[in-house]
This record gives C-alpha cells, structure tokens and sequence, in this order.
C-alpha cells in the first residue's frame, strides 16, 4: 500500500513526489482508472480562453490525474480545463458540492510554479488559505474523499456525544503527516496509516476507511471502548 507521506515540504523535487503520492493514493483508494483523457490542447485552449498561462502545478494535475472524476468529483467538484473561471481576482479551479466555497488562485499568484489555494466564498472577508499549494490540495483532496470512494472499502461513521469521545478513539492513532485542513468550519484532522483513514470534523464527527479489516476492527473497538455509538458501518461482503 501507498505510504501516506509528509505534503508539507516544497521545490520541484518535492512536488514530483506529491504527484508520485496522487498517484498512489488513487490507486489504493480509488482504484484503476481509464487511460488520461485531458490533452494539452485542451489546456491550451483554456488559456486562450483566460488569456494567461496557468501554474504548471495546475496543468500537471489535469494532464495525469484530470480524467479521474470517479476520485475528484466524488463530493466535491475539481473544475474541467474549459470550467476554469476567474472571479473576485481568483481563478477559480473547483466547487463544493453546494456551490457556497470554491477553491481558488490569487491572479496574482499565477506566475508561481505550485501557488497557494484559498477558498473563497461569496464574502471577500472570509477568505482564508485551504492548502499551501496545489499539489498539496490534490493530496488532502483524495484523503478527505476516501469516505465516499466509489471503491468497496470498511467504512464507519459516527458523531460523539462530546469532543471527548472521539479524543479518546484518535489518541491511540498517529495523526497522518499532512497539515491540519482548513475546512467551512473547525480544521479537518487525519489519522491512521497505509491501511487507515480515520477523519475528524469539530472534534464531534467520525469517519474511519480502512483497506482491510484488521485497522478497521481496532478502530470499532476503540469507539467501543470510548462509548460512540456507530450510525453506519459497512463491511465488504
């Protein structure tokens, strides 16, 4: 299985081991894809359309990952090449599924090789940095959509009486080595390992992925322990 790596360090090396780690995480989590399907001419034609170039973090992540829609748009929406808009200053390059906060780029920052991500919102004043590049959005990305991967996996999730509860179940499990999300509410905060994702919002709700049984079983029996009361578990048959 793919190791879930440290996404905080930079340069160009650095970013091709983030794509080397997309890469994996598709592959265990989301499982194989069809060939790629985004050609260059279609970010080419983009860019006409924009009238400027796009980061080449950005053009990377649709010419080897852009045809993984059964990954990126599982919830939440990563915009087509010919999507791609600009409002408020920003190009905008993917949508919440409610179409209140999308994620975006400072125009001012296109000239940059892998620049910031923020989310922006209807309210300018709300702005607030969601990943400190693209690379490391596209890795937060597939790790906060393995809940809802379209592939057969032991999922769980539940909502704690108190923040306490769900304390009491991630103290036993090592924080994943990704910087805390900045999310709509509370920073979204991973745990586990190869095998594991387990997903906490607010301190309140849960949800735990797992590849095998084994990382998934501890999991159960710590919530067990901890006094949380499942609302949905699902085993593969």
């Amino acid at each position: 299985m793919t190791r879930i790596e440290d996404s905080a360090s930079g340069g160009s090396s650095a970013r091709e081991a983030k794509w080397r780690h997309v890469a994996g995480l598709l592959s265990d989590w989301y499982g194989d894809g069809a060939a790629p399907t985004t050609k260059p001419g279609e970010l080419d034609r983009a860019e006409a359309r924009l009238g400027f170039a796009l980061p080449a973090a950005l053009r990377e992540l649709h010419e080897r990952f852009g045809h993984r829609t059964d990954a990126w748009n599982v919830q939440d929406v990563l915009y087509a090449p010919h999507e791609l808009c600009v409002d408020q200053g920003h190009l905008v390059i993917a949508c919440e599924n409610q179409g209140v906060h999308r994620w975006a780029i400072p125009l001012a920052a296109l000239h940059e090789t892998d620049p910031a991500v923020v989310l922006l919102a209807d309210d300018e004043r709300n702005l607030r940095q969601a990943a400190p590049s693209i690379c490391d959005l596209a890795v937060w990305w597939l790790l906060l959509g393995v809940k809802n991967s379209p592939r057969t996996l032991f999922r769980a999730y539940g909502v704690a009486a108190q923040e306490s509860v769900c304390a009491a179940i991630v103290e036993h499990l090592p924080r994943l080595p990704v910087l805390d999300i900045p999310w709509f509410f509370e920073p979204v905060r991973l745990y586990g390992d190869a095998d594991l994702v387990v997903e906490t919002q607010e301190g309140l709700c849960l949800w735990a992925t797992a590849l095998d049984s084994r990382p998934f079983e501890r999991v159960l029996e710590l919530a067990k322990v901890a006094g949380l009361e499942w609302e949905q578990v699902e085993r593969p048959d």
